[in-house]
């Protein structure tokens, strides 16, 4: 992609957000322990995978996190309920309320807005590779083929199903055509719209079974392009006073996100903000789990 800018003045910063293709192999980047303006526990404080994320390219930081949204599972609690299902915490648990709702009301269990990084959450979390640093094929085949068939059986069963035409669950959940499904967080007022009081609405942290925990990363990163190291620091400077956690937890509440830092999303206006929205409680419980995928040429294609 390109973006171009048109300014009057003979220099100017940009400060725009990015995603994980982004590729800066020829940009320049500040360290974040820089002696005069790191950030004190900046790693400790920051999801292990986010961190790799943002410091695949070298020492420095070439992206600076943010906020997240990501995938959660929306469940119908009160169908849930009555047949005395707790929400699932394992995709074993997850086949069979699915199992037991389609027998039980003639609908399929569970569906997912995005199969890709289901099934991405699926490998990963039993332990295979995806795309390593130099761009190679890194998945371990056995798990893939296994979770595959896995995930076509419940399908041809009717446990599961895809969302087809629909595009989005939101609708099918709220006309409760489908029991659950996985979906971004930051669509929690489509389901909303879509339930309109019909029944109760769960939410909580996608399923994790294996020897990894992982959730796709859907974060939030800033890059800074700059002529030279003072706009460099000036720019670092104000991304350094809008991730302060008095700051990132106001920007955190008005785009319905969470902080990537854990000090923000520990602090009692954050956890407070988080009781009254069910999609960013369950992505708070389960932002440590955020995983990383290389970012090199062929990671889309992959995808």
């Amino acid at each position: 992609f390109a973006h171009g800018f048109l300014v009057l003045s003979d220099e100017a910063e940009f400060c725009y957000k990015v995603n994980d293709f982004w590729h800066p192999n020829d940009e320049g980047g500040m360290a974040w322990n820089d002696p005069e303006i790191g950030i004190p526990n900046f790693q400790d404080n920051v999801p292990a995978g986010q961190y790799s994320e943002i410091t695949q390219w070298g020492d420095g930081i070439y992206v600076f996190p943010c906020t997240t949204a990501g995938e959660v599972l929306f469940y119908n609690k009160t169908m849930f309920d009555k047949y005395g299902l707790e929400a699932p915490k394992t995709w074993t648990e997850l086949a069979e309320c699915s199992k037991i709702i389609h027998e039980k009301e003639g609908i399929p269990g569970f569906g997912t807005d995005s199969l890709v990084d289901t099934y991405q959450c699926l490998i990963m979390q039993a332990g295979s590779g995806y795309i390593d640093e130099d761009g190679n094929y890194a998945i371990d085949e056995t798990i893939a083929k296994e979770k595959l068939n896995w995930f076509a059986d419940l399908v041809k069963s009717g446990d599961f199903r895809l969302v087809g035409e629909d595009v989005f669950f939101s609708g099918p959940f709220g006309s409760q055509a489908v029991a659950s499904y996985i979906g971004s967080s930051a669509g929690v007022s489509y389901v909303e719209l879509a339930v309109n009081d019909t029944f109760e609405i769960g939410c909580v942290p996608i399923p994790q079974e294996g020897p990894v925990r992982y959730i796709s990363s859907w974060g939030n990163n800033f890059a800074c392009l700059s002529t030279d190291e003072d706009h460099a620091r000036g720019a670092y400077m104000f991304l350094k006073f809008l991730t302060s956690t008095e700051n990132i937890v106001q920007w955190a509440e008005a785009f319905g996100t969470v902080p990537i830092y854990k000090e923000a999303r520990e602090s009692a206006e954050f956890q407070q903000f988080a009781e009254t929205n069910i999609a960013v409680k369950a992505l708070t419980e389960e932002a440590d789990d955020i995983g990383m995928l290389a970012s090199v040429p062929g990671a889309a294609a992959m995808r």
